[in-house]
């Protein structure tokens, strides 16, 4: 299993193993790594992540975003 750290003060940087790991589609994809990593062990909804990161869209469309 590779060794993951992310650097979320200053500018987001991750790295993978040691190698920096930048082929995110998106800054939404690079937040909701972030999310999700703060969040540790607790469980997430994906109606939450949904509304946080797609506010004010439908919420159909926005849990599709989340695929």
């Amino acid at each position: 299993m590779p060794n993951i750290k992310l650097h979320l003060f200053g500018a987001f940087y991750a790295t993978r193993s040691g190698q920096i790991w930048d082929d995110f589609r998106s800054d939404k994809t690079r937040a909701l790594l972030a999310y999700l990593a703060l969040a540790g062990v607790s469980p997430v909804r994906r109606t939450h992540l949904a509304e946080l990161l797609w506010d004010g869209y439908p919420p159909p469309l926005a849990r599709a975003s989340l695929r």
